[in-house]
């Protein structure tokens, strides 16, 4: 499943909104040493009840704007 999402950083309360064809997901970290993109690939796997290694960070690494991909069946 490929999933595409605007990361918030810095925010005082951690959620997923889904949003009109891509996600909001807002996170605590900030975009130092990789800790938003962490935590945001924990968020996805949490929310869709897979393991944190099935999901992966296809395009926008080092972009607000990213798109994930799900690799195993989602809730």
């Amino acid at each position: 499943m490929i999933l595409k999402a605007r990361i918030k950083t810095g925010c005082k309360k951690a959620y997923i909104k889904k949003l009109d064809g891509f996600y909001e997901i807002g996170v605590f970290s900030f975009p130092e040493k990789n800790k938003a993109n962490i935590e945001a690939v924990k968020m996805i796997a949490e929310y869709f009840g897979v393991s944190s290694k099935n999901v992966v960070i296809k395009r926008g690494f080092a972009s607000k704007d990213k798109v994930f991909e799900v690799m195993e069946k989602f809730k």
